[in-house]
């Protein structure tokens, strides 16, 4: 995948790794949870390590941004942001990635070449956007790929249980 910003800075790479390292023990160890909303030429998947957590453990989650055509596709996006997370509660917004973070400022070039698909991570501490602990309970987190409608990517969710 080739990301450029700008009319002269190209970067190569496919992965956006923003988190820190947890240690878990066997006995935590859960299936992977993974949902996928697939297009003609670009599909969205978003996965987590697991389907279930235990209070205050890190959630982990990637977005995968895959071209399934035979062709290459290329998107143009309006900051260098290329994608947000949230965590919704009952429909409410308890927890975006995005929030307090600067993005540039110019036009981003997003070019995937046929089969190559873009990986971003992020991790959830369990936190609000007022940093306070969330409780236990079933949280949807919602990935969504910035201007994606004009290729028909819509945000996708996917369930993640807090114990």
């Amino acid at each position: 995948m080739t990301v450029r910003r700008g009319p002269h800075l190209a970067l190569l790479g496919g992965l956006l790794a923003l988190s820190a390292c947890v240690t878990e023990t066997v006995e935590q160890r859960r299936e992977p949870a993974a949902a996928t909303a697939a297009r003609p030429a670009l599909s969205l998947t978003l996965q987590s390590d697991r389907a279930a957590y235990y209070l205050g453990q890190t959630v982990q989650l990637e977005l995968l941004l895959t071209n399934n055509s035979a062709i290459p596709v290329s998107m143009a996006l309006p900051t260098g942001q290329l994608y947000d997370f949230r965590v919704l509660r009952d429909e409410r917004e308890i927890w975006r990635w995005s929030a307090g973070r600067a993005f540039v400022q110019a036009i981003t070039e997003v070019l995937l070449d046929p089969g190559q698909r873009g990986r971003y991570r992020v991790d959830w501490d369990q936190r609000d956007q007022q940093g306070r602990s969330v409780l236990a309970g079933v949280y949807e987190v919602e990935a969504i790929w910035l201007g994606g409608e004009q290729y028909g990517l819509l945000p996708i969710r996917l369930p993640i249980e807090i114990r």
